[in-house]
């Protein structure tokens, strides 16, 4: 994916500044998995992944997001997937447009 990096997207957790054209995006998504973690810490992961704009699947037992929809807003859903990540251990995956029409959305 690399060759298609072309509009700059600013990955503010990395402090890193990715060229991304969207048109590229097509067809990538993000697929998320909550840490296993119990009591208060599991529901503030919970509400932080719906807040980045994640879809539950309840027969994969995971999270999915269009990676183009993760970038959209102020904060976007990528910033609060990586902060998920480094406070609660959640695991985030990309997933190329082939895989990803395969699996439930």
């Amino acid at each position: 994916m690399a060759e298609h990096l072309e509009a700059a997207r600013d990955v503010r957790n990395l402090g890193l500044v990715v060229d991304i054209n969207s048109d590229h995006l097509v067809g990538y998504q993000l697929r998320i998995w909550s840490a296993p973690i119990e009591g208060p810490r599991f529901s503030e992961q919970t509400a932080l992944i719906k807040s980045s704009g994640a879809d539950f699947d309840g027969g994969s037992k995971s999270w999915w997001i269009p990676l183009a929809r993760s970038l959209d807003g102020d904060e976007t859903g990528l910033d609060i997937l990586f902060r998920a990540a480094r406070d609660y251990g959640t695991h985030v995956v990309l997933v190329p447009p082939k895989a990803s029409s395969e699996e439930p959305r």
